[in-house]
């Protein structure tokens, strides 16, 4: 296993964006519905719901730069992950189950914050629901302090 923060964050229920733009360079930005296990950082596949993401996944046709952001909640460690678009599909049975893990583990954070778990899950858990994979170029640190946003790691660099 990895140790790396950058890649550790990846593993925890953390808080999941995911950015793309249209043809007009607009941003368009997706809560994701967890991810599926990392067995490589060059390839990272996260879930967002149908609901949620109809113009991210438009957009993906337009554009196929994509940014995910992950960021522990409790601490804001945090990251962004940029690359190239890969492939998008329907999610298995067995990929909807690890969202709906994520979303109990993730929702157990937000309650020690004083949010209620039952209607944070119901708005954020819903079917149908995608996997999108990206290739990962560049990593970089985005938690809050002086020198945010340095690159941690250019992938092109490491191959």
């Amino acid at each position: 296993m990895n140790d790396t923060p950058y890649y550790q964050l990846l593993t925890e229920p953390s808080a999941l964006w995911a950015s793309n733009c249209d043809d007009n360079n607009a941003p368009e930005i997706v809560r994701c519905a967890g991810i599926a296990e990392v067995n490589d950082i060059r390839n990272i596949t996260f879930f967002i719901s149908e609901v949620f993401g109809k113009k991210f996944i438009h957009n993906l046709q337009l554009n196929t730069n994509i940014a995910l952001a992950a960021t522990c909640v409790p601490s804001f460690e945090s990251y962004q992950y940029k690359g190239t678009y890969q492939s998008i599909r329907p999610c298995t049975q067995e990929e909807e189950a690890l969202q709906r893990k994520y979303f109990d583990a993730f929702t157990d954070i937000t309650t020690s914050f004083g949010f209620l778990k039952e209607p944070l899950f119901q708005s954020y858990f819903h079917r149908p629901s995608f996997a999108v994979t990206f290739n990962v170029r560049y990593i970089y640190e985005q938690t809050p302090h002086k020198g945010t946003g340095r690159q941690v790691i250019d992938l092109e660099d490491n191959k």
